[in-house]
């Protein structure tokens, strides 16, 4: 990165030379070399606070094209962090609970659940979670991106954004990409819940009978099945994106169309494009999120061991 930094700021300097040699037989005294702006006074303006995790999640052109040093930690980091808790939340709470109840439907009568009927249980609860929160919340995100791509960028963030959306789109657009999105979420789904407790059950039987991993194993656990859960559904993840992209409609026409456009013209590889981002987010969140599902359900158990309540 020191490099990149380095010829463009030799670039920089070799223009502001130019400029400032031209001018010098205005001025007693040549004006002297400034060094980049500062990361601070850049971001104290009140801009980067009103981005969402959608824009955050696209590299911000002009600081790249700067080569800014990294910002001190500090909130600047935690910018547009309230709504992505707020969704993912809501996503992560609709999950678990839609699997919870697909489970207590499809157990045994020993309260076992078979291999099959983890998949139909995690398959259930991503059907669920796409339709309540994802696909709604995703095609709200894709659409701030490509605005933000525009020449003349209209939303501002995430709540600007819904009624420009609800006034032009009307209520399918909210439900751009709804195949898709459902399907890769029904995938996800299945594919974390089934490897998290199969390695969960692996794990548990070289432990003595009735002791419960600890949240480091449960952490490693969910880590694990988030990095298969990528690389089997990232090709969905692919589809969904672009089909959810403004000009999805006139560009592939439906989903199907879209996964034989990729294939013929960019590869089979492009399938797995994006994978290692996503493959870092979901390994850290997968164990954060199994490990935290884990230690609720024994507080649970301790305030209502009855279940009465909760």
């Amino acid at each position: 990165m020191s490099g990149r930094y380095e010829r463009i700021n030799g670039q920089d300097e070799e223009d502001f030379d130019a400029r400032n040699n031209n001018n010098n037989n205005n001025l007693s005294h040549p004006i002297p070399h400034s060094p980049p702006p500062s990361f601070h006074s850049r971001s104290s303006s009140p801009q980067p606070t009103r981005q969402v995790d959608a824009t955050l999640a696209e590299v911000d052109t002009d600081n790249t094209d700067l080569k800014l040093p990294w910002p001190p930690f500090g909130k600047q980091w935690y910018a547009g962090c309230t709504t992505l808790i707020i969704g993912n939340a809501a996503k992560a709470g609709i999950r678990f609970v839609a699997f919870d109840q697909y489970k207590a439907l499809l157990v045994d009568e020993n309260g076992n659940l078979s291999g099959p009927r983890t998949v139909i249980a995690g398959f259930g609860a991503g059907v669920t979670e796409s339709l309540l929160a994802v696909t709604p919340t995703e095609s709200i995100k894709t659409t701030l991106i490509d605005d933000r791509k525009s020449a003349k960028p209209r939303m501002r963030g995430f709540l600007h954004a819904v009624p420009i959306i609800a006034r032009e789109r009307g209520l399918r657009g909210f439900f751009q990409g709804f195949v898709p999105t459902t399907a890769r979420q029904a995938a996800n789904s299945a594919t974390r819940f089934t490897a998290y407790n199969f390695f969960k059950q692996m794990a548990e039987s070289y432990t003595a009978p009735g002791e419960k991993l600890g949240a480091v194993g449960t952490f490693a656990i969910g880590g694990l099945a988030g990095l298969i859960t990528v690389y089997v559904t990232q090709p969905l993840d692919t589809i969904k994106t672009r089909m959810q992209s403004i000009e999805a409609k006139k560009t592939y026409g439906n989903s199907f169309k879209c996964a034989t456009t990729i294939f013929k013209q960019e590869g089979v590889l492009t399938f797995w494009s994006g994978a290692l981002p996503r493959l870092a987010r979901l390994v850290v969140s997968g164990g954060l999120v199994f490990t935290a599902y884990e230690q609720i359900q024994v507080w649970f158990n301790k305030i209502d061991p009855d279940e009465k309540y909760i």
